[in-house]
Parts: C-alpha cells; structure tokens; sequence
C-alpha cells in the first residue's frame, strides 16, 4: 500500500532524493523510476525523470507516473469551504450528510483537483528547468464523491506537447482514483507551460 500522506504541498516528496532532481543516474537514463509501493487500485508509484522540458516532446502519449495516496480530511474539506465561501452542507455539516445521499461529508470537486500542480511535480522532475506555469484546464469532470477520510491518488499521462515561442506547452491527463473504488474522483486536461 501506498503510504499515507495527508494533503499537503510540503510533503509532496515520492522518495528522499526525487525532490532535489538528484535521483540514481539509471533513473534518469531510463526516464521512469518505480518506488515500489503501491498506488492507483494495485498501481506502483512512479516518477519521471527528464533533463529539460524539451524531452516532452518525444514522451507524448506515455504514462508518467503514479503519486502517493493522499488522505482527504475534514479540516481541509472545512478550510477549503472557509477559503471559498461553499459550506453546502454535503461538505461541511457531518450529522446532515451522514444521513445524506453520500452518508457522510464529501471533498468539494475543486479541492479534489486542488493538488494539480504538486501531483505533477510529484511524478515529473525535470532538471533543467526554468519555471513550470499553469496555464489553464481543457476538460475537467467529476464522476465520483471523494468521502472525507478516503485516500486518492492521481495517475499522470502526457496527452500533447509542443514547442511554442516562450517554451513547452503540455497537455496532461489527470485520473484522480479513490482506494477501493473503480469509478475515478476527477478527470481533468491541464495545461502547464515550461518556458
């Protein structure tokens, strides 16, 4: 299993030494590594190693990697509707939902997506590499309730890049899976520039 990490940027490290780029030289070689812990409904955690952006270019169409799971609580469920203004009460009022269509408080969709950026630091890392900007969404969907107190993890696929003027504009496919169910959190296009 996976181990289990309570949302939170700082902790978004997938191994001790991915987060400063210097993983084994094999690694980066080979572009992927597997950490051997479990994600994704039996998936292995993994992470893409490349020099620079440019090398997305040829990676179109391939799986990147697999993050850690991460714990959905209701402090962040409660502090996202603070950060927000949406108490529905599905989110943030446990007697009601517990006695709702979801039988207890489930995550907002937009905190679900929230960890975007640190999901796909989690599994790319790039060495040479300027700045990574968000730059928009093509396509984002919902399928499934995200309880509070499930974990969730996110698989990364690269769907498009190109060259552009100010760098590499990519398209990734975001699968936000919940453990122990088949049906997908969130499903989401995001656009990153790297220039």
């Amino acid at each position: 299993m996976c181990t289990n990490v309570v949302f939170n940027p700082a902790a978004a490290g997938y191994v001790e030494a991915a987060d400063d780029l210097a993983a084994p030289p094999q690694w980066r070689r080979t572009a992927a590594s597997w950490s051997g812990e479990h994600a994704g409904n039996g998936r292995l955690s993994m992470t893409t190693y490349l020099e620079t952006p440019a090398d997305l270019l040829v990676r179109v169409g391939q799986d990147l990697g697999t993050t850690d799971w991460m714990k959905i609580t209701q402090q962040q469920v409660d502090l996202f509707a603070d950060a927000t203004g949406d108490h529905q009460w599905i989110h943030t009022d446990l007697a009601r939902a517990a006695k709702g269509p979801f039988k207890s408080t489930i995550a907002h969709g937009y905190l679900t997506l929230g960890p975007t950026s640190v999901v796909i630091g989690q599994v790319l890392k790039i060495r040479v590499l300027t700045a990574a900007l968000n730059y928009g969404l093509d396509r984002v969907r919902f399928p499934a309730p995200v309880p509070v107190g499930s974990q969730i993890c996110a698989v990364v696929s690269l769907v498009r890049a190109q060259q552009k003027t100010p760098g590499v504009a990519a398209v990734f496919a975001l699968t936000y899976e919940i453990d122990g169910q088949k049906c997908p959190a969130c499903v989401a296009d995001v656009i990153a520039l790297y220039p």
